[in-house]
């Protein structure tokens, strides 16, 4: 199969990946149901349901699609795709702040440690000091 097969075949090659997907583990990315939850508004349980019908799992497969995936969606299609690559960049950029927050207080934590390591003298201490207590 190559590029012009899939091109001329639009439907029938829509048929071959949803049902390769279906013999395949469960599809990895982030469920529409999350998107429903998270999305402020962006979809609704209706379009959820019929989005599972035609069997699309996740928002990265619905951000994917390709043109002809989306006119089996209806007129909404390229806008609902649209809305989707909004939504993981938003989550994406989440994540990526939540990291980056969680790596500042590492550092900041460390700082710490080598601070108080540093202050600290190096080796025994003297006999006197030893002796008096």
């Amino acid at each position: 199969m190559n590029e012009d097969h899939k091109k001329r075949f639009p439907r029938q090659y829509l048929y071959f990946q949803m049902k390769q997907n279906e013999q395949d583990a469960p599809a990895i990315g982030t469920s529409l149901d999350v998107w429903f939850t998270d999305g402020n508004g962006d979809i609704t349980r209706g379009h959820i349901e019929e989005l599972r019908i035609l069997k699309f799992q996740t928002v990265e497969q619905i951000a994917s699609a390709s043109d002809a995936q989306l006119q089996r969606i209806g007129m909404g299609g390229p806008g609902l795709r649209e809305k989707a690559k909004a939504f993981l960049a938003k989550r994406n950029r989440s994540e990526t702040e939540n990291q980056l927050d969680d790596t500042k207080k590492q550092l900041a934590e460390l700082q710490a440690q080598m601070a108080a390591l540093m202050t600290r003298k190096a080796g025994r201490p003297k006999k006197e000091a030893v002796a008096e207590s």
